[in-house]
Formats: structure tokens, C-alpha cells, sequence
């Protein structure tokens, strides 16, 4: 598409939206709340996210490869991530990123905003990057 084309999808358009590591680098809220407004009531969102793990091990690598730029990143996010976790606020980008983490009980929060929750983990999931199956709730 020209970047002149704005595409608008109509209100609960997809059976299936799948978001694999994709929402750490958004702003969450905004993303989940389109993710829930493309769908249909009891319709499904695949989504991987990141962990803190994710952002610690990073961060360690950074040291072990002697890379200070991989672990300044990691520093950033894991502060970002914590003022977002703590406050349900995410920071703009600046001196702080938008890239986050998402543990699961802030994942649950910020699910529920937009009328979505976890049915169940995926196959691939693991302790840095969790997958989950979440559902739109269906009304009534």
C-alpha cells in the first residue's frame, strides 16, 4: 500500500489475529484494544510476549559478550517495563523506551481492558517469551 492508503478494517472482521512478539514494542493498550476491536466475540489473539527474564538475560548477555550497548538496552527496558508494571502507565519513547515487558498479571489487566482473556498457554511458550491463547469475550 502507497503510505497516502489508510486501511480500516471493520469492527469484528477476523476469527483469528495472531501477534507474535510483536506487543512489547507497541503501546499496549492501544494494540490490544485494536487486536479486540478486529475480532469477533469469541474469537482468537495468539500472542507472545516478552517477560522480564527476557530483558534480564539480555542483559546478561550483554556483559558475558562485553556488548554495554546490549545491556544499556535491557537496563532501559527492565525500568520502562517496571514503571508500566507498577503504574499500568507506559512511557513514551525518550531517555525511557515503549518497549516493555509483560508479566502475567499485568497482561491480565491490560487484557481485560480491552474485553480479552487468557484461555491457555501455547506449545511454544516458555519462561522468557510466554504465548498465550487469549479470547474475546462474547456478549451476553
Amino acid at each position: 500500500l502507497a503510505d497516502s492508503t489508510t486501511v480500516v478494517l471493520d469492527k469484528g472482521s477476523f476469527d483469528l489475529v495472531l501477534c507474535r512478539v510483536t506487543i512489547p514494542y507497541t503501546d499496549n493498550r492501544t494494540a490490544l484494544a485494536e487486536m479486540s476491536r478486529v475480532l469477533r466475540p469469541g474469537g482468537i489473539l495468539l500472542l507472545k510476549t516478552h517477560h522480564p527474564r527476557y530483558y534480564l538475560r539480555k542483559f546478561a548477555d550483554g556483559i558475558r559478550k562485553r556488548s554495554p550497548l546490549f545491556s544499556v538496552h535491557a537496563l532501559r527496558v527492565l525500568l520502562s517495563g517496571t514503571i508500566f508494571h507498577v503504574t499500568g502507565w507506559q512511557p513514551s519513547p525518550g531517555i525511557l523506551l515503549r518497549e516493555s515487558y509483560l508479566t502475567e498479571g499485568r497482561l491480565k489487566k491490560e487484557l481485560a481492558r480491552a474485553g480479552l482473556a487468557i484461555d491457555g498457554t501455547l506449545p511454544d511458550s516458555n519462561p522468557l517469551t510466554p504465548s498465550y491463547r487469549v479470547v474475546k469475550a462474547v456478549a451476553g
